[in-house]
């Protein structure tokens, strides 16, 4: 799967490179689809990875909510990476890192109940 996703993006890369000398946008576009092309294709390999990891919280007996707090927190990630390469490529560097600013504080928020159940188990475990 690497070798065909790796031929893609090599493809799309001299593509955009050629495309570069008679339009930036045109070749923005086509690094666009491209990426978008790549990232469905590794969303749908992610899947197993995604069952995988729901049979271990079921093994385990943990809180399934947090399995759900974890792939949220994933995919901030994913999107934040992803749309914050797209701006560096396109040169907006500046947009690029309120991007990923804005990544971080969304998974802080996102994972504060993780936050909130680990300090109660802390201080229980003080005032024990």
């Amino acid at each position: 799967m690497i070798i065909k996703l790796g031929i893609i993006a090599v493809a799309v890369s001299v593509c955009a490179l050629s495309l570069k000398k008679t339009g930036e946008s045109f070749a923005v576009m086509l690094l666009v689809a491209g990426s978008v092309v790549i990232a469905v294709i590794c969303v749908g390999l992610s899947v197993k990875i995604i069952g995988g990891i729901e049979d271990i919280f079921v093994y385990t007996g943990l809180d399934f909510s947090y399995f759900k707090i974890i792939l949220k927190c994933l995919g901030v990630c994913l999107i934040t990476q992803f749309s914050s390469d797209i701006c560096n490529d396109a040169s907006h560097t500046a947009l690029a890192g309120q991007i990923i600013l804005a990544g971080k504080i969304i998974i802080i928020v996102i994972s504060f109940p993780v936050f909130k159940s680990v300090l109660e188990i802390v201080s229980g475990m003080i005032k024990g």
